[in-house]
């Protein structure tokens, strides 16, 4: 078997899970909104675990705000993505 069959494919988790909605802003918790936790599951984040999903501009109480959401990598792991 040649080297280029036996290479183990790469996933960008990033990328997978930026390709999902997020969640409306306003019924997140604050560890959810300031990235603590994970936008979709709750579960807290550690360096480990987090991913950045980049800068967001969300509207709340009328205002345009950023936010900075995270999700966790074991959702591209399970299949979710």
């Amino acid at each position: 078997m040649s080297s280029e069959h036996a290479r183990t494919p790469t996933i960008d988790v990033t990328a997978m899970l930026a390709l999902l909605p997020l969640p409306d802003l306003d019924g997140l918790s604050e560890q959810q909104v300031r990235g603590a936790a994970c936008v979709w599951t709750g579960v807290v984040l550690t360096p480990a675990t987090a991913v950045d999903l980049g800068r967001r501009t969300a509207s709340r109480a009328g205002v345009s705000v950023p936010w900075f959401p995270r999700g966790t990598v074991f959702l591209a792991v399970v299949g979710l993505v």
